[in-house]
């Protein structure tokens, strides 16, 4: 790696290391862009010359966040096993260390809403679509494999969601267990 672009990705890290600090303290939605500059220790013309906005921020965090949780999702066996996946179960272990999970969740409110859920839906989607291919090559579908990942992204999605409003009191094991089922019986049953 070059010498400009390990600055650009310490750049980058400082100012996503940024909003994730601050977002444990406070709502995403009050968070102002100074607050970030300042934390990352950044001038504002850096910050807008790698993302356009606070919300570009996010949807790289939840980028690397979504490939670190999917890290496990290498082989068809990985895909196809019912087990819960380690890094799964690592995400919920850790999120409930932070009881109230604020920057999963931080973004409900705002003018950002419709922007963040609308590109982490797709960036979620296209992850486990990526991962997919990679670990069927050879296989066909019923359905298209798009398809096939929306609805994976579906399942994660909600029920992560879920478990943070509603059932965090279920071991994160448990919990990780039934999304592995729920991931594994749909993608058997849209094998050809």
């Amino acid at each position: 790696m070059e010498r400009g672009e390990r600055e650009r990705c310490r750049t980058k890290s400082a100012i996503k290391n940024a909003l994730i600090l601050i977002v444990k303290n406070k709502n995403y939605n009050d968070i102002t862009v100074k607050d970030i500059v300042e934390e990352a220790n950044v001038g504002r013309s850096t910050l807008y010359k790698h993302y356009p906005s606070k919300a570009h921020i996010m949807l790289e965090i939840h980028e690397d966040m979504f490939n670190l949780l999917f890290d496990d999702l290498t082989t068809s066996e990985n895909w196809l096993q019912t087990e819960p996946q380690p890094h799964l179960v690592s995400f919920l272990n850790r999120s409930r260390q932070l009881g109230n999970n604020r920057f999963f969740m931080s973004y409900k409110l705002g003018n950002d809403l419709d922007f963040l859920l609308t590109n982490v839906n797709m960036l979620m989607s296209k992850i486990l679509q990526e991962r997919l291919n990679q670990a069927f090559p050879t296989i066909s579908f019923n359905i298209p494999s798009q398809i096939i990942s929306i609805s994976i992204a579906s399942i994660y999605k909600d029920l992560l969601l879920a478990w943070f409003a509603k059932f965090s009191a279920t071991p994160p094991n448990e919990y990780a267990h039934y999304i592995s089922q729920l991931r594994s019986h749909l993608i058997k049953s849209h094998m050809k």
